[in-house]
């Protein structure tokens, strides 16, 4: 049987920063810094419960994949849509690290069940299932999920979700 979403309006700054305390508590040894920049008061509709579960999962894969001392990056922000689409009100959270990119070959497949990188096969844990899951509960709420990754900057995670 699949949950109905509860779509009730969510502060995106309580939401973030509830979900970096549980992180900073199991982050891996010398992986603990988080920097969460919320520039606007920004509120999503949507499943909290399962909204907190990919912001979870995005900042866990980045805190365990980051190079110790780098940390991570969480930017809350909002905007009014672009040129291509007018009148479109989104949230956006941006999740970026320092750690292993995310080979070119691997990044259309990342989000597909079960698939890990080439580069992440002999890393600590993992199963494969934490952006497939991530990717799948973000378009049940009507929005995407796109990650860039490169040599020598790390990977950004990039999640836009409409807003009310």
């Amino acid at each position: 049987m699949v949950r109905a979403l509860g779509h009730i309006p969510h502060g995106c700054q309580p939401l973030a920063r509830d979900v970096i305390d549980t992180a900073l508590f199991a982050a891996p040894a010398g992986h603990g810094a988080v920097d969460v920049v919320c520039r606007d008061v920004v509120e999503v509709k949507g499943d909290r419960t399962r909204l907190e579960r990919v912001l979870q999962n995005l900042v866990d894969t980045a805190l365990t994949y980051s190079v110790p001392g780098q940390g991570v990056h969480v930017v809350v922000t909002q905007d009014e849509g672009g040129t291509d689409e007018p009148g479109t009100r989104r949230a956006t959270f941006t999740v970026s690290d320092r750690g292993a990119m995310i080979p070119a070959e691997d990044l259309p497949h990342i989000c597909t069940l079960y698939y890990r990188a080439s580069n992440a096969i002999t890393h600590r844990g993992g199963t494969g299932v934490g952006l497939a899951s991530a990717k799948s509960i973000i378009e049940q709420h009507g929005g995407t999920l796109d990650i860039e990754s490169e040599l020598g900057h790390g990977t950004t995670v990039t999640v836009c979700l409409p807003r009310p």
